[in-house]
């Protein structure tokens, strides 16, 4: 009977580490989640800074007014306050790359955008991303 407990305790040990090691797709991490993670991007996103990966410039008060809300059904949301003025664009948004990427179609006037980011860091509360001209930090909208 103890033989039978050891292995089990054994089991579940490897089971637990290659289940974190498996878990860890982003540079920034986490290392291992509960939630998955189409259920950590489904959020509204506040924009906490963007950084220009030329010059390495960090840009915070021109996005301070700027959301975006990936959902569950894979709808996405943009949300500009400028000069009290609101604009709104809609679209979609899906993984890519075994999830380690993430690609937003939308439409601004008649043109359709598409952007394609790698993903560095998801949790509940933080969504990194970056593509080859920026690098976004997002943080869960408290609203």
């Amino acid at each position: 009977m103890i033989k039978s407990g050891k292995i089990n305790i054994i089991f579940i040990a490897f089971l637990f580490l290659a289940t974190s090691l498996s878990c860890a797709k982003y540079e920034e991490g986490p290392a291992f989640s509960l939630n998955t993670k189409k259920t950590r991007v489904s959020n509204k996103w506040d924009y906490q800074s963007v950084r220009n990966i030329q010059t390495d410039l960090i840009k915070y008060s021109e996005f301070e007014n700027w959301n975006d809300l990936y959902d569950k059904e894979n709808d996405f949301t943009r949300t500009i306050i400028y000069l009290s003025e609101i604009t709104t664009y809609h679209g979609k948004w899906e993984f890519t790359d075994q999830k380690r990427g993430i690609v937003i179609t939308y439409m601004r006037g008649e043109q359709l955008v598409t952007e394609r980011y790698k993903i560095i860091r998801l949790t509940n509360d933080e969504f990194w991303i970056r593509d080859n001209e920026k690098e976004v930090h997002y943080i869960t909208n408290t609203e």
